[in-house]
């Protein structure tokens, strides 16, 4: 990977940053009535569905009742779209293009999944392009991640940046961010987050990093400035998406018990939805047993002030659900009175295990 790319988004990204001003978005309450999502996520940028064309995804979606897609088009530094200062993944064409022209031709929302921070999917030489020139995220322990530090201005403003320009050249319906959020409470401990936590803070003596790991006597400090900085990100991103497609749907995958996702990863999803940073949540609810993902659902609504698009695990997630389970779950997301559901993931044997149902106002199987 040539490092001048990384340099050039270097250069043009912190005047972008500064271009974020607040109060940009309209409150998801403005955007008129809703409409129960039905969606998948998609893992394979190219194609849709592993081995066919997004045409024939799109039109199993079509025929089984799904009206989204969640297509992941970029993961980290790297993206299958037209996106400001990333680096492109190989293929031809232009995939997101394709997606977009084959969903909306059947009347299927498209809302991009930005995966951020993840340097998984790069090729080693990448990631290691990456790290020499990018903040990564450093553990308690002092070993480094293969995150991005979300604190640090130059990896923030790369993912505005990139994620503005994509909903400014395509005409799509939303933008998800999903892994915004530290990874664990053990992270990050970087001496760009201790410079920056000890400015906000005032804070003149620390001992770095004990005094700010749990139990610490700023560890309370230290994880709300952490909430703040994620929080602020989402803030700028959604203002950023406004200003260049106005009325794209902002949404966040995010973790499913709300203490957990506060104080170990500093995602504070409740009050996402109450300063109306995001028009819906998507819980990854993926649990193993009826009671549990009913007993979560129920909560996550009871605190959400926007819609809870709940997100139903089928394959590699622990839950592994049959058929009956899926439309079972799915009913009690309409029990619930969530704002929809979304299957992880599209593939062969989630086509398989939906062959001849409908999901639409209420699931059942055609003859």
């Amino acid at each position: 990977m040539p490092h001048g790319a990384f340099h050039l988004w270097r250069a043009l990204s912190i005047p972008f940053l500064l271009m974020c001003v607040c109060g940009a978005r309209p409150a998801a309450a403005a955007r008129g009535p809703w409409t129960e999502i039905r969606g998948v996520w998609s893992a394979s940028p190219d194609d849709g569905l592993p081995g066919d064309t997004w045409g024939q995804a799109c039109a199993w979606m079509d025929s089984t009742g799904l009206n989204a897609v969640f297509p992941c088009m970029i993961y980290g530094p790297l993206s299958w779209a037209d996106a400001a200062g990333l680096v492109r993944a190989g293929g031809s064409g232009d995939p997101l293009e394709e997606c977009i022209a084959e969903a909306h031709s059947r009347g299927i929302q498209v809302h991009v999944e930005i995966v951020m921070w993840k340097l998984g999917r790069l090729t080693a030489a990448q990631a290691d392009s990456v790290s020499a020139l990018m903040q990564t995220q450093v553990s308690y322990s002092g070993e480094e991640s293969g995150w991005l530090c979300p604190t640090d201005p130059a990896n923030r403003a790369m993912e505005i940046e990139a994620i503005a320009s994509v909903a400014a050249a395509y005409d799509i319906d939303g933008i998800q961010l999903d892994y915004v959020r530290f990874p664990d409470g053990d992270h990050c401990f970087c001496n760009g987050c201790r410079e920056r936590f000890q400015s906000a803070r005032h804070i003149r003596r620390l001992d770095w990093p004990v005094d700010c790991y749990w139990g610490g006597r700023y560890s309370e400090e230290f994880r709300e400035w952490r909430r703040d900085q994620i929080t602020s990100l989402v803030r700028e991103i959604g203002d950023a998406v406004e200003r260049a497609r106005p009325g794209t749907a902002v949404s966040a995958a995010v973790v499913p018990d709300l203490e957990e996702a506060r104080e170990s990863c500093g995602q504070d999803w409740a009050r996402w939805a109450s300063d109306g940073l995001v028009d819906f949540l998507a819980p990854m609810d993926y649990v193993s047993d009826d009671d549990s993902f009913a007993s979560l659902l129920a909560r996550q609504v009871a605190v959400s002030d926007v819609p809870v698009v709940v997100g139903i695990g089928v394959f590699d997630t622990g839950a592994d659900l049959t058929e009956d389970q899926l439309l079972h779950r799915i009913e009690i997301a309409r029990e619930e009175r969530a704002g929809g559901f979304a299957i992880f993931h599209l593939e062969p044997g989630l086509v398989g295990m939906l062959r001849g149902v409908r999901l639409g106002a209420r699931t059942q199987s055609e003859p």
